[in-house]
């Protein structure tokens, strides 16, 4: 008969692993990639969401468009908005909190969409390239996200049925 850790060890499907055993694996910790996302969260996205912002501020004022107040602070609750969303998913890497996963995902959801509406209803070419520039990212990073060893063993406590922690853990 066929032990149920082979078969899924077969089936590529993750395995969760205890606090201590997760500790011990040599991927756990925010390092590599998993570490540059984390000065995405903190530093980067602050810089290029300011950055849009003037940017967009300055074509407005060379092109002699008319910004009312209305638009300028939705824009600025929006930005401060997703710089605090993205300390929240920095705390929760820092801190290896399991809910890290479910809320990057719920961060690329909101990116999808409101990108995919800018990419329906706007007729502006720079905005476009922008929301096609966010889609890529966000896919790439949801990615790494889901399918990261490193990020899984450290916030969900799982590894592949295949990780060799497996096999000292049960001693075969």
């Amino acid at each position: 008969m066929t032990e149920p850790l082979q078969i899924l060890r077969r089936e590529g499907i993750w395995v969760y692993i205890d606090e201590a055993s997760a500790r011990r694996h040599p991927l756990y910790g925010i390092k590599g990639w998993a570490r540059f996302l984390w000065v995405v969260f903190v530093v980067l996205w602050p810089i290029s969401g300011f950055g849009e912002f003037m940017k967009g501020i300055l074509e407005a004022h060379k092109n002699a468009v008319t910004v009312t107040p209305i638009e300028v602070w939705t824009t600025v609750i929006q930005i401060i908005i997703f710089v605090l969303y993205g300390w929240f998913l920095a705390y929760l890497l820092s801190y290896h909190k399991a809910s890290f996963v479910f809320h990057y995902v719920i961060y690329s959801i909101v990116i999808f969409v409101l990108s995919g509406s800018v990419l329906i209803l706007s007729e502006v070419t720079s905005e476009v390239t922008a929301a096609i520039k966010d889609i890529i990212g966000a896919s790439i990073w949801l990615v790494y996200v889901l399918m990261s060893k490193r990020i899984n063993v450290t916030t969900a406590k799982r590894v592949q049925a295949d990780d060799p922690i497996l096999s000292s853990a049960t001693g075969s």
